[in-house]
């Protein structure tokens, strides 16, 4: 009987749900510009408080002062934030062509097509780098402790030269993956 009572309810009373705005993002730019996202769809809008228009794309990355972005649906966009303008490209070869008179290839780029705050981008060309940490995540803390205690008794110097390197390059590591994700623009 009570089986019979949630399914007339359900037919009853359907209920749709909508889980968009729980993904819904809102970022500001190296500029001070804002970047957002509704949590529907794939569209990202880009907005300034100088620049009267909002531009809609599905992936970009930052380089040099430039937002470079693409929605192959309606455009490809140079926005150079330092100087408050948009460029709109219909065609890909032109929008391709003026990226390189400009100097906007960098070296890596991190493309970017949901929030930026990640540390990678959607490409992740570093992504070998989660690989090294993924599985570990608790235990390099803790041997970089111990290799930074035991590196001080002497009965222990055969590793030391090994307990060396990997107290430097831990927190070097850390610090240049917290530099990423504190600056999101391309190198």
């Amino acid at each position: 009987m009570q089986k019979l009572l949630y399914l007339l309810l359900l037919i009853l009373f359907p209920i749709r749900g909508f889980c968009g705005g729980l993904s819904a993002w809102t970022e500001q730019t190296p500029y001070n510009n804002s970047l957002y996202y509704p949590g529907t769809g794939n569209q990202i809008t880009f907005s300034s408080n100088q620049i009267n228009q909002e531009v809609n794309f599905t992936h970009f990355y930052f380089y040099h002062g430039y937002i470079i972005a693409q929605n192959e649906e309606e455009g490809f966009y140079l926005i150079n934030e330092k100087e408050n303008t948009i460029q709109s490209f219909t065609e890909q070869q032109a929008w391709k062509q003026e990226i390189k008179e400009k100097g906007l290839n960098p070296l890596l780029k991190r493309l970017y097509d949901s929030d930026y705050s990640s540390f990678f981008g959607t490409n992740m060309e570093l992504g070998i780098l989660v690989l090294l940490f993924f599985p570990f995540p608790f235990l390099f803390p803790i041997l970089w402790i111990i290799a930074l205690i035991t590196i001080f008794f002497k009965k222990q110097q055969k590793r030391r030269s090994f307990r060396k390197v990997f107290i430097i390059l831990y927190p070097s590591i850390l610090l240049v993956l917290y530099l990423l994700f504190l600056f999101p623009q391309s190198l």
